[in-house]
């Protein structure tokens, strides 16, 4: 149930995160750039492993840090979460 838009904000996040490690930014900025995206990692390995409404949460929280490429991940997350509630619903009924 993982989208186009999860994998392309994770990408983007990492691109983010390597540019800063290499420019000359603060070690705490970095280091708590690097705990969002670690968040988005664990929400993005728990998407893929059907746990998707947890992993959409933990993933957004994580994206919320790179805000303004951070609602791409957002957005994403809450698709993939909607889609979920969808294919359970229709299983209902």
């Amino acid at each position: 149930m993982i989208n186009g838009k999860v994998v392309a904000a994770f990408v983007l996040h990492c691109i983010v995160f390597l540019v800063l490690c290499v420019g000359d930014y603060p070690d705490v900025f970095v280091m708590i750039l690097g705990f969002f995206l670690a968040l988005n990692a664990i929400g993005l390995m728990m998407i893929l492993f059907n746990a998707v409404q947890p992993g959409g949460i933990v993933f957004m929280i994580g994206s919320f840090a790179f805000i303004p490429l951070g609602l791409i991940g957002v957005l994403g997350a809450r698709e993939a979460m909607d889609e979920m509630r969808r294919r359970e619903f229709s299983k209902k009924g």
